[in-house]
């Protein structure tokens, strides 16, 4: 590519709700996808913009692909890196994600009993079992629990690190939780929960809420991760949203488009499963990665200078 890519414009969004980009206070809630969708195309307008080319990752891949249906002109070529899909059922989504998240514990459980560097490799299940019984007579510090185990697990599988996740569950079961607690990072709030209440009506979210508890309430030898019974819980506290996704009627010139669709596999964050079928139905390019890990583009050298060819072909 060379002195070709330099010759790019680039401009990066903050999307709404970001800690760049804050709401005013009694809008924290207004953050939907749609919404982000719309933010984007304000920027290309203001900017005099008669088209834009995108590359967006996660939920900004998810409001890109929004825009790319509902106003398809505007946008000239597109990578979308782990995008979910607007116009597909969420709570169908939740239970693609549910099993996605469950098939990454299943291979981080045998990533670790077949690398001898893992602190739990002996016995995986008999290793976690420790720290279930430490947990029950009360000498795991720090306030440490399985939900800290879910958020650590998230973390740590989202990066393809699963050994950070067992060192830190080795270290609590012998009475340091520090590792575990930074990894885990803070239980959620109700400000966590604004941008996925934004997407989701408050019958969709409770249905959410109880899928996500119910897989994390399933007796296991193993672990899960997630937090998103918790997330979802807070929906119905929140105003009820009128910009919901599951229900995108893509413009007719959205379909057979310049647009790349990339995710890994192995995706415990966004099932594979979203940004295939969303390819699919669009008639988009899909390329996945083989990988158990969350985003790619920009870490994976090879999908990297694809995303780049891509963008640049046009």
């Amino acid at each position: 590519m060379g002195a070709d890519i330099r010759q790019l414009n680039v401009i990066a969004i903050a999307p709404r709700g970001s800690v760049d980009s804050p709401m005013p206070t009694g809008s924290e809630h207004l953050v939907s996808t749609l919404t982000v969708a719309d933010d984007v195309d304000t920027v290309r307008r203001e900017l005099s913009l008669r088209t834009v080319s995108i590359l967006a990752w996660g939920s900004g891949a998810t409001s890109a692909a929004t825009l790319k249906m509902l106003n398809p002109d505007v946008v000239k070529t597109m990578v979308l890196d782990s995008p979910s899909d607007p116009g597909a059922s969420q709570t169908m989504l939740a239970q693609k994600q549910i099993d996605s998240s469950e098939s990454a514990v299943v291979e981080a459980m045998r990533w670790c009993a077949s690398h001898i560097s893992c602190p739990m490799n002996a016995n995986v299940a008999k290793e976690l079992n420790k720290f279930k019984t430490a947990l029950r007579v009360g000498r795991i510090d720090g306030g440490a629990n399985y939900d800290t185990i879910a958020r650590a697990g998230t973390a740590a599988l989202a990066a393809g690190e699963p050994q950070e996740l067992f060192v830190a569950i080795a270290e609590a079961a012998e009475g340091d939780s520090q590792r575990l607690l930074g990894l885990g990072g803070a239980a959620p709030t109700i400000a966590s929960a604004y941008a996925p209440c934004a997407d989701v009506s408050k019958k969709a979210a409770a249905r959410m809420a109880q899928m996500y508890a119910a897989n994390m309430e399933k007796k296991t030898r193993l672990i899960h991760i997630g937090a998103e019974a918790t997330v979802y819980g807070f929906c119905k506290d929140l105003p009820e949203s009128s910009l919901t996704l599951g229900k995108i009627d893509a413009d007719n010139n959205a379909f057979k488009s310049d647009v790349l669709v990339t995710i890994a596999r192995g995706d415990q964050v966004v099932p594979s499963y979203a940004a295939r079928m969303m390819a699919k139905r669009m008639e988009w390019t899909y390329e996945s990665v083989y990988a158990n890990r969350h985003l790619v583009v920009g870490i994976d050298r090879a999908i990297t200078a694809r995303a780049l060819q891509f963008l640049m072909k046009s």
